[in-house]
């Protein structure tokens, strides 16, 4: 009896093993029956068909359509007699369009449509390249057929397809939208060129279910791609575009130049990722920061939760007192022997925000609510005419992204960007940054007198030395900002 509980118990966790390390094997049957490696040769994907609200009557029926453009664009429009709805990611940012009108999508919201766009764009074929994580989640039965379930992950953004374990094509997909989840099912696969597509699709939303029938499938047709950019709005009335970059340029130099004069503390959230996007460590600290010849001191002052002993702190205070000391003597020297151009020069080798406008193309100029308050928004792309002078600016060069800009006061509330391209430094030998590699950057008025960083967030993929991989998300928060006067000597308390 002994023996037979223990064949039994060895079988389970042999079972639960298999399941466990599944996931590949699962896209792989599902790779082979969508038609192997014919479908990286589709560029671009058009479906088209018919809409029909759930419980509308027939009379209402509208129409949907898809567009796929690789590597990652997507636009999902969907017209009846009732409404009109658009969502997009056009690779730089994410809008949703409806009869409120059109916004930027942030956030959670925004990190999910990209994960969903880039999950159907690729056919679920070299996801790694993507940094997107696969693992088996469950055996379950949906839509009245056994299936698998598989998570796919890209950072904090999840989305879980249920694969028919018969025909090993997808039947379900879910993914977060806002506070609630979107559903999309398919059925009717049928056969178009190599491939198959499901000719019937279900959608169940917060704002309703809709029946989708397919009409025509189209592959690798020309896309212009101004489809995806930001709609404009007629009859907005918008700033001048030229006057509105010079100044909020102007006010950005000064906010680099009046931040040296302020204290604050900085909250760093850092997660290490594994190979497959996996959280494999976090780590959380706290720094009270001060500005010293116009570079940033950081003493560490709580590390995980804990504040420093007694013995850690003045370790901690010795060191930013020598590397403060070091600093001035640099300081020093460039003035003794007249380099000052040479630290002016180092500036210029800076990635900041200012020489993002300055080497930017402008696109898709509109107005948008931002927590409650108007701005203008702005996506940015590489200026196809400007040619790099050094490493900074070859870096801005593949940058990507979007700017909230407050009309009246002319500053930057929040930025965000990515890389378009992966930047290599030193040939690659030294590094090659990933195009999955993003940032985001927030402003806020202080003490309503000055304009300073409050947010940032930095989720970097990259390789260094050509094998060591390297993964991490950062989440930057400041505060407690005070003026610091800057010509007194620098002392820490010892209490």
């Amino acid at each position: 009896m002994k023996r037979l509980l223990l064949l039994l118990f060895i079988l389970l966790i042999s079972v639960e093993v298999s399941f466990a390390g599944s996931a590949d094997k699962v896209l792989e049957k599902y790779k082979k029956a969508t038609g192997g490696d014919v479908v990286k040769k589709l560029k671009t994907t058009l479906i088209t068909g018919t809409a029909q609200k759930v419980g509308a009557v027939e009379q209402e029926a509208g129409s949907f359509s898809y567009t796929f453009s690789e590597p990652d664009k997507l636009l999902f429009e969907l017209t009846t007699q009732q409404e009109k709805y658009r969502i997009c990611f056009n690779g730089k940012s994410v809008w949703k369009e409806d009869s409120k009108g059109a916004k930027t999508v942030l956030g959670d919201e925004k990190k999910n449509f990209r994960l969903y766009s880039i999950l159907l764009n690729s056919r679920l074929r070299d996801l790694s390249k993507y940094k997107i994580s696969n693992k088996l989640a469950e055996k379950t039965t949906i839509e009245n057929k056994d299936a698998v379930a598989v998570d796919f992950s890209l950072l904090d953004a999840s989305t879980r397809i249920f694969f028919d374990v018969s025909s090993n094509l997808p039947i379900n997909l879910q993914y977060q939208i806002s506070d609630s989840t979107e559903e999309i099912v398919f059925s009717d696969y049928r056969k178009v060129e190599k491939t198959v597509e499901p000719f019937q699709i279900r959608i169940k939303s917060s704002v309703g279910e809709y029946l989708l029938n397919v009409s025509e499938v189209n592959y690798n047709r020309s896309v212009d791609q101004k489809t995806f950019l930001f709609p404009q709005p007629e009859g907005q009335t918008l700033p001048d575009v030229e006057q509105l970059l010079t100044a909020v340029m102007a006010n950005q130099k000064q906010v680099q130049e009046r931040r040296e004069f302020y204290t604050f503390r900085k909250t760093e959230t850092t997660n290490q990722r594994d190979g497959k996007g996996e959280i494999k460590e976090t780590e959380t600290n706290v720094y009270d920061v001060i500005p010293v010849s116009r570079e940033f001191v950081e003493k560490l002052v709580i590390k995980n939760g804990k504040e420093l002993s007694e013995s850690e702190r003045k370790k901690e205070d010795k060191r930013v007192e020598k590397e403060i000391a070091e600093i001035r003597k640099e300081q020093q020297k460039r003035e003794n022997n007249q380099k000052k151009k040479k630290k002016d020069d180092d500036d210029d080798e800076r990635v900041n925000i200012l020489a993002i406008l300055q080497t930017s193309e402008v696109t898709s100029v509109r107005r948008e609510n931002f927590r409650d308050h108007e701005v203008i928004a702005f996506d940015f792309e590489p200026r196809k005419s400007f040619k790099p002078k050094n490493r900074a600016e070859n870096i801005i060069n593949k940058l990507a992204g979007t700017f909230f800009v407050d009309e009246q006061a002319k500053q930057i509330v929040r930025l965000e960007a990515k890389f378009l391209d992966s930047f290599k430094i030193g040939g690659g030998l030294l590094a090659s940054i990933s195009p999955n590699t993003a940032f985001v950057f927030e402003q806020e008025k202080i003490r309503d007198e000055i304009w300073l960083p409050s947010y940032a967030e930095i989720n970097i993929s990259a390789k260094a030395l050509l094998f060591v991989k390297f993964n991490q998300d950062t989440i930057f928060k400041y505060s407690d900002y005070k003026k610091y006067q800057t010509d007194v000597e620098t002392k820490f308390d010892e209490d």
